[in-house]
């Protein structure tokens, strides 16, 4: 009578992923100056909002880590995240063999075993990396009404300095429930 020997493996898997997600979107303007004096008026309004602006980019990190970067030149704009995430899993397998010595059936449940910590690894990653973007996602909804008010600004900057070149500007008005502005200009 043969006997039957118990084979077990047990592991402990760790990781640490780096996560990382960005959404887009752009600060809209009317084309009134030329770029370069467009891209100037932005750097103004972002500056004023808190923005630090260096090489044709405008950026500022909220305390909650995202990052809005905007391209001055074109009003494109990334909020982007970025987190280290440490993760851990562990487990057992056990099989039953004839022989004390079973490699080939310990190598088996050894593959087996990182697979499956592995994907549980994978999972708790991917669900990680959805969860940041959904937030990434409603932060860009709680951004967006400032970016839009930046537009409005700079359409606004634009719309004041083009007067000042036809003339003495006597009066910028503006109606805060429709956004228009009336400009008097003496010719």
């Amino acid at each position: 009578m043969s006997r039957v020997y118990t084979i077990a493996v047990s592991e402990k898997v760790r990781r640490v992923v780096h996560l990382t997600d960005q959404v887009g979107t752009r600060v809209d303007w009317l084309e009134i100056l030329p770029p370069e004096e467009m891209a100037g008026l932005l750097a103004r309004e972002l500056a004023a909002r808190g923005f630090s602006v260096a090489d044709g980019r405008a950026l500022r990190v909220e305390p909650d880590g995202v990052a809005i970067e905007v391209e001055l030149a074109t009003g494109r704009v990334v909020l982007g995240i970025a987190h280290d995430r440490a993760y851990e899993a562990e487990g057992a397998r056990t099989g039953r063999s004839e022989r004390r010595d079973d490699v080939a059936l310990a190598k088996r449940l050894d593959r087996e075993l990182r697979t499956a910590l592995e994907d549980s690894i994978a999972r708790e990653r991917d669900e990680d990396q959805t969860e940041l973007t959904q937030a990434l996602e409603k932060r860009l909804a709680e951004v967006q009404p400032e970016l839009d008010r930046v537009g409005t600004e700079v359409t606004k900057a634009a719309l004041v300095a083009k007067a000042r070149r036809l003339g003495e500007v006597r009066s910028v008005e503006e109606d805060p429930s429709t956004g228009a502005v009336r400009i008097t200009v003496g010719l």
